[in-house]
């Protein structure tokens, strides 16, 4: 339940939902029409060994993943690495899921982003997936550019984020609670902080002079009908449960 209420608050209420499972050879997108089937089927191809992700944006009918079949969005979104990296012999971004929750408070802050909320923290396994969503769903065009204010500003301050996944509306990300079948044995994907919901225009006003373009947004009205007090949860009170 907490899973599919995770979803259902970072996924558009219209358009076709995506899953992209992933095994051995298999590379699949799946199309179902509720949050609730989305859910469904990725747990049970999890308990079968297969990795299974969800997309953050809603599409067309075409039966596409491509951005270009994008249609709806709901969130922004981080994906932090944390970890050995065996093959290569190097570390990750971040050694430890705390370091990178800490890291994101110091970034927080220094956007002030912090003063909107905080945002929603999924344990991924061996990362840290970080949403912010939003009170009203928008269309691509109108949530690119401050997706790609946020990545500006990651890199103004050195906040070592993975650069493809923030400003990629394509994106697929983990499910609380699938497993990560990457891993022997497998790593539980777990819902680790609930957060927020954020207006895209506050989000837009705090990251103003970080990317060519400021984002104008004209949602206020509507997001702030939907939006009650902003709380303002220390994100580095929660960095000791992702250890």
């Amino acid at each position: 339940m907490e899973s599919t209420d995770f979803l259902s608050t970072v996924l558009p209420t219209q358009g076709k939902y995506c899953i992209f499972a992933l095994k051995g050879d298999l590379r699949k997108n799946i199309f179902v029409d509720t949050v609730e089937s989305l859910q469904a089927t990725a747990e049970d191809m999890s308990a079968q060994g297969v990795r299974a992700y969800f997309a953050m944006a809603t599409f067309d009918d075409t039966g596409s993943r491509k951005v270009e079949s994008a249609r709806h969005i709901r969130a922004l979104f981080m994906d932090l690495d944390c970890g050995w990296l065996e093959d290569k012999q190097v570390w990750k971004a971040f050694h430890s899921k705390k370091d990178a929750v800490q890291a994101l408070d110091a970034f927080l802050k220094a956007t002030g982003l912090d003063t909107l909320g905080s945002p929603w923290l999924v344990d991924s396994g061996m990362g840290v997936h970080v949403h912010w969503p939003l009170a009203v769903e928008v269309t691509i065009e109108e949530w690119l550019p401050v997706a790609r204010a946020m990545k500006a500003a990651a890199s103004h301050f050195g906040f070592p984020i993975d650069e493809t996944v923030t400003d990629d509306a394509a994106r697929v990300l983990g499910i609380p609670g699938t497993n990560n079948c990457k891993y022997d044995p497998p790593k539980p994907v777990l819902l680790r902080h609930r957060g927020d919901v954020f207006a895209l225009s506050d989000i837009a006003g705090k990251l103003t002079g970080y990317a060519p373009k400021t984002p104008q947004v004209n949602r206020v009205s509507s997001e702030q009908a939907l939006l009650g007090p902003k709380p303002n949860a220390p994100t580095a009170a929660i960095a000791t449960a992702l250890a």
